[in-house]
């Protein structure tokens, strides 16, 4: 019932789109895609995926992606959420982006969060954040997530 499977073969990926609306809150809207490296759905098991080098990502977006290291919640949560991340741009058109975990940087307002190579290591999932000013939308496909070799 939790597969993405019917979204997997209608779209080649993992596919979706987003209308951004921040309602009440004084940030601006974001939304997240993402999945789980290991285990079944909604189990957090770290990973130690330094060995990979990195990730290359195949993807089509209308917005620019910040494609963030997760590390559970409870670890996410301790660091205020300053999580690695590295920018995909806007690609209307199938876009290759490789990353080493060098390229992966926890935002320049966190003091001591872990760097991309540090959450490499107990990796737990791979975050697809759009986050744009109320009102606008776009379209995502995450057509094939793989180590950086």
């Amino acid at each position: 019932a939790d597969s993405f499977n019917t979204v997997i073969d209608y779209c080649g990926g993992f596919c979706g789109s987003f209308v951004l609306d921040a309602g009440t809150y004084l940030y601006n809207p974001y939304v997240i895609a993402g999945f789980h490296l290991a285990g079944a759905f909604k189990e957090e098991i770290p990973v130690d995926a330094s060995a990979w080098g990195g990730i290359c990502v195949v993807y089509t977006s209308d917005e620019g992606i910040s494609l963030r290291l997760g590390m559970g919640n409870e670890v996410n949560e301790s660091i205020s959420f300053a999580l690695p991340s590295a920018l995909l741009p806007i690609s209307k058109n199938p876009n290759q982006k490789c990353l080493s975990w060098d390229d992966f940087a926890p935002p320049g307002w966190a003091l001591d969060a872990p760097s991309g190579k540090e959450a490499s290591e107990k990796l737990v999932s791979i975050e697809f954040h759009f986050e744009e000013e109320t009102g606008t939308s776009g379209s995502f496909n995450i057509i094939r997530v793989t180590k950086n070799l």
